[in-house]
């Protein structure tokens, strides 16, 4: 929908797709015209300073001289073959990451301390917590392979000055807002991730 109406107003439409990634989001099939996704996620320190370019098709063919430009910086063959290999091996993990993720966000729908989940792969059912955002609702139509590695949940009955977790720096969990908590999940066993998410919920 923002692609159809970019371009009737003749617009370029580009796209962050780092967190999603190209093997979550097929951003151009879905009208983007540049897309770009940072590359640490995959590759580790190597990937620090790198950015996947992706242009449509018709983005192309209107600006051929983009793709010469963006060629040119293109790293050299052999290590253009490592990084593919790494990135294609990443997308094992990155699938361990989505399962692990909703899993868990099903766990936390049922949890007494949550009062409200937010996952787009969460089951449209009277047990889902985040069916009044809209943006659930669209996700099947825009993500492939997963719904991604990031759930964020709210605390219930805590006071505000009393929910702020000192999380220790090994913690997948992060404080966004007073009671809003983001978990990225790792392609760690799902079990062991659910127990670490319990021990520091018990300590909230």
């Amino acid at each position: 929908m923002v692609a159809k109406e970019a371009h009737a107003r003749n617009e370029v439409v580009v796209c962050d797709n780092t967190l999603a990634t190209s093997f979550g989001c097929p951003a151009t099939r879905l009208g983007a015209d540049i897309v770009l996704e940072g590359l640490s996620h995959a590759l580790g320190a190597a990937g620090d300073n790198l950015v996947a370019v992706s242009l449509s098709v018709e983005f192309l063919a209107a600006h051929p001289e983009t793709a010469a430009r963006l060629e040119a910086k293109r790293p050299d063959n052999a290590l253009a073959d490592d990084f593919a290999d790494a990135y294609l091996r990443w997308d094992t993990v990155r699938k361990r990451q989505n399962d692990a993720a909703l899993a868990i966000a099903e766990y936390l729908v049922c949890h007494p301390k949550v009062a409200r989940v937010w996952y787009p792969g969460l089951l449209r059912d009277q047990r889902d917590s985040s069916q009044p955002d809209p943006t659930n609702a669209v996700a099947p139509a825009i993500l492939t392979g997963g719904f991604g590695p990031v759930v964020d949940f709210e605390l219930a009955n805590s006071p505000v000055h009393d929910c702020v977790p000192d999380f220790a720096a090994e913690s997948h969990l992060r404080l966004i807002g007073k009671r809003l908590i983001r978990l990225v999940c790792t392609e760690e066993e799902i079990i062991a991730q659910a127990r670490a998410v319990e021990q520091e919920l018990a300590d909230i």
